[in-house]
């Protein structure tokens, strides 16, 4: 029996068959309690972004001179982001807790462990952090979310991405995409 699943921090580009495997890693690698996991990626279930910058992904350090500081999403604080492009890389991280058959997943992103922004009000280490966030950045590109189902991330290769068979212009994620040559299949 497959435990309860709960995502509440869906929005790094992560995929389903991905996250079935990130998930099937949990069931065999946690017990119960608080955990923070990191997850190989296999080749065949492709890879993951990385929007992170700096010593930890074997850069330089980023200079403030590159940075914007920006609020993201619903946040109350803002972090350092600069103009350059997601990476793919084949690990996630994963934050979360485990109680009998829940799991909580409170976070799932690609690339090496990152401490809270300093200004979060739940970080325990704001010096820790502070000293990361000095020298690195998040990615400033977007990932986009599908405008049919609203609920899958849209790969930063377009490529991987579907066309929109309806109006030709927009990119959908690709379950949408064949759903779309389905219904098309099935009118005929």
């Amino acid at each position: 029996m497959k435990a309860q699943f709960t995502i509440y921090h869906k929005d790094h580009g992560i995929n389903d068959d991905q996250l079935d495997h990130i998930r099937s890693e949990i069931e065999r690698e946690t017990s119960d309690g608080f955990f923070i996991l990191q997850v190989e990626i296999p080749a065949t279930l492709g890879t993951v972004p990385c929007g992170l910058h700096g010593p930890a992904m074997e850069d330089n350090p980023i200079d403030d001179s590159e940075v914007t500081l920006e609020a993201r999403g619903d946040r109350e604080w803002t972090d350092r982001l600069c103009d350059r492009p997601f990476r793919r890389v084949s690990y996630v991280q994963v934050i979360g807790s485990r109680h009998g058959e829940g799991i909580v997943l409170y976070t799932c992103y690609g690339g090496p462990l990152a401490p809270q922004n300093p200004e979060d009000p739940t970080n325990e280490d704001v010096e820790g952090a502070r000293a990361f966030w000095a020298v690195h950045a998040l990615s400033s590109e977007v990932l986009g979310t599908c405008s049919r189902c609203e609920c899958q991330t849209l790969h930063t290769e377009q490529a991987r991405n579907a066309l929109s068979r309806r109006d030709n212009s927009a990119y959908i994620c690709p379950a949408c995409g064949v759903a779309e040559a389905m219904e098309d299949l099935a009118v005929r």
